[in-house]
């Protein structure tokens, strides 16, 4: 009797040791393992209706739908004529004119170095022009977003920049006449509220469009929002430019207006 008892005492402690070791205490080889989130690869320039650009610029609201959204990836730098002409957005940049002899002039350009980023218009991508000066001659309303960064120019604000370039919006020729009138401006936030300003104008029907007399004879308007970010040493100005023959003018400002609103200063 005494060793049954002593055997079934033994297979209880037993029972009690297998299940205090089970329930016990966290098991490192039945705990799950930890899984690390990983965060989702950035990627830069254009992707669906959203473009990112290294300089810490995002923009989205993108009307990849409707209309031909194209990354132009160009840098203007110098006095080269043919990038001048063609992503310049001439007569919306810095320029001061010396004037010579008869109706002869030069016309010399701030020397920011403008580098060019989305360039769209609601066309078909057959019927897409690829440069600022074929839009405006074919009348083809278009978006430009573009950088400047500041080596000629020491703005401190958006407003100073906008309101310089504004002033400096004069024809390259012996005119007296303004040939603008300024519809709106004022200050804008991006969606991160940083600060912006804009403008918004009614153009004569006739306005310079090359570095020569060549001249553009259509009413238009156009609307222009600036805003200003330091990266490291270098002082940048993002300018989104809106241009349209006055009859199509009311039909794509509501898109122009959605891009801006949704300018972000991070990634």
């Amino acid at each position: 009797m005494k060793t049954t008892l002593s055997v079934f005492a033994a297979i209880s402690m037993m029972v009690v040791g297998f299940c205090i070791v089970g329930c016990g205490g966290d098991s490192e080889t039945d705990s799950p393992t930890p899984t690390v989130e990983k965060k989702p690869e950035i990627k830069f320039g254009l992707d669906g209706d959203t473009y990112r650009n290294r300089r810490l610029f995002k923009i989205s609201n993108l009307p990849i739908d409707d209309w031909t959204v194209k990354e132009v990836n160009r840098t203007v730098e110098g006095e080269n004529e043919e990038d001048l002409i063609g992503w310049v957005p001439l007569p919306w940049s810095l320029f001061t004119t010396t004037y010579t002899r008869g109706e002869d002039f030069f016309l010399d350009r701030v020397s920011n170095e403008v580098i060019s980023l989305l360039f769209m218009q609601p066309v078909s991508e057959k019927d897409f022009v690829n440069t600022l000066p074929e839009a405006f001659t074919n009348q083809i309303p278009f978006i430009y977003i573009f950088i400047e960064l500041q080596s000629g120019t020491d703005f401190d604000s958006s407003k100073n920049a906008a309101v310089e370039i504004l002033e400096s919006f004069t024809p390259p020729f012996d005119w007296t006449d303004e040939i603008h009138e300024v519809t709106n401006q004022g200050t804008l936030f991006s969606k991160d509220r940083r600060h912006g300003y804009f403008w918004e104008i009614v153009l004569d029907e006739e306005i310079p469009l090359l570095l020569n007399e060549q001249i553009l004879e259509v009413e238009s308007k156009a609307k222009q929002s600036f805003f200003l970010s330091r990266l490291e040493n270098s002082r940048f100005i993002y300018r989104i430019l809106f241009w349209a023959p006055t009859d199509q003018y009311n039909t794509y400002v509501s898109v122009y207006d959605k891009i801006v609103s949704s300018v972000e200063f991070r990634l």
